[in-house]
């Protein structure tokens, strides 16, 4: 769940960066690269249609109304592709997010992912023979979008020092809610552990991907992933800018996103107004159906389950047949929309694509979904 997990970024350190980056000391550090082609093929490519003049109200099916503009935007890069290497100077000493200091001794060539933002993350930066241990979710298509590309990988089913340890591993990336024992052990066997610990905004992504690229030596790729990100989530914002903004919750098992939350961005970005986080909610809470009847929404967002990432899936039905909801505004609209495990508890790259789909359920005449 999109909240109930809070993402993973670093703090800035780099002069010159967008987002959040981890703290690079001296005399080990980074030369930026200077690959422009790239970043002009990422801002030249074009693909979804977005903008318009149609008003659609809450209750339109995404995409229903064809937009009458086009904007340029670009799908995620997936399977690493473009120059590789040769900027990073190693040894790498960074503080990573727990504040511990980590050191790279030299080009990591095996890797291993202990989180599913990593999992998605990685296969954008860096060759598969490297990347040696994933997730079990990084399979899942219901959870994960890069189940193509981690065939063959070793699967963790959860946290497993002796499993890391057997994979040789040059480096691994964990998260906050790795369990602290594995990083323990990990780290008395001599592997540089990484560890994340922010991940509500798209800057906190940004930042992973700066931090992930430079410490596997492959920073051209990185500032392919981060342009690609911040055009297509400009293009969304630009698309919806001016747009009577809805009033939107995200309400899955009980529990209402408010501020400080990835859902809460999306949701901002996407052209609408977070009301729990009007009403001063922060982070998740968990609630009873009379606080969605006192926000009354205008378009209620939750987790389903199905195929694509825009629901409307049991969970939905289950909304929508509720009698304690009959009188929000979002039931009687049948505006209630499921997205799918992978769409909202995205904490990678995919995150902007995400904030597509969102803008497509709140304005269904002015964006299309993501269609990869």
């Amino acid at each position: 769940m999109t909240a109930m997990t809070t993402g993973h970024g670093m703090s800035t350190c780099v002069a010159g960066r967008t987002g959040t980056a981890a703290r690079f000391w001296a005399p080990t550090g980074i030369r930026p690269s200077r690959d422009r082609r790239i970043l002009a093929a990422i801002l030249g490519s074009a693909a979804l249609l977005v903008g318009g003049c149609g008003v659609g109200g809450p209750a339109a099916t995404p995409g229903a109304t064809s937009p009458s503009s086009a904007s340029a935007l670009v799908a995620p890069p997936r399977a690493a592709a473009g120059p590789a290497g040769g900027t990073t100077v190693y040894p790498l000493t960074i503080i990573d997010d727990a504040g511990r200091r980590v050191t790279i001794p030299s080009k990591p060539r095996r890797i291993i992912s202990l989180t599913l933002g990593t999992d998605e993350i990685l296969p954008a930066l860096v060759s598969k023979p490297r990347l040696v241990g994933v997730t079990a979710y990084a399979s899942k298509p219901s959870m994960s979008f890069v189940t193509g590309e981690v065939g063959g990988i070793s699967a963790f089913q959860v946290a497993n020092a002796a499993q890391a340890v057997a994979l040789k591993p040059d480096v691994v990336f964990a998260a906050s809610y790795t369990q602290p024992g594995v990083i323990l052990q990990l780290t008395h066997a001599g592997i540089p552990v990484v560890e994340f610990n922010t991940f509500s905004s798209l800057a906190d992504i940004e930042g992973h991907v700066t931090t992930i690229a430079a410490i596997t030596d492959d920073e051209a790729r990185g500032q392919v992933l981060v342009a690609a990100m911040q055009h297509e989530a400009a293009a969304v914002k630009l698309a919806v800018a001016g747009l009577t903004k809805p009033r939107v919750v995200f309400y899955s098992a009980g529990y209402i996103y408010g501020s400080g939350t990835t859902m809460d961005q999306l949701i901002r970005d996407a052209g609408g107004i977070n009301a729990a986080a009007a009403a001063g909610i922060k982070n998740w809470q968990q609630v009873g159906p009379e606080e969605i009847v006192h926000l009354n929404p205008d378009i209620i967002l939750t987790d389903d389950a199905g195929s694509g990432d825009i629901v409307r899936g049991p969970a939905v039905q289950q909304m929508l047949a509720d009698p304690a909801l009959q009188g929000v505004a979002a039931v009687k609209d049948r505006a209630v929309w499921g997205l799918s495990g992978r769409a909202d508890s995205d904490v990678s790259q995919y995150m902007a694509w995400d904030l597509q789909d969102v803008a497509s359920i709140l304005h269904p005449h002015h964006v299309h979904p993501y269609a990869p």
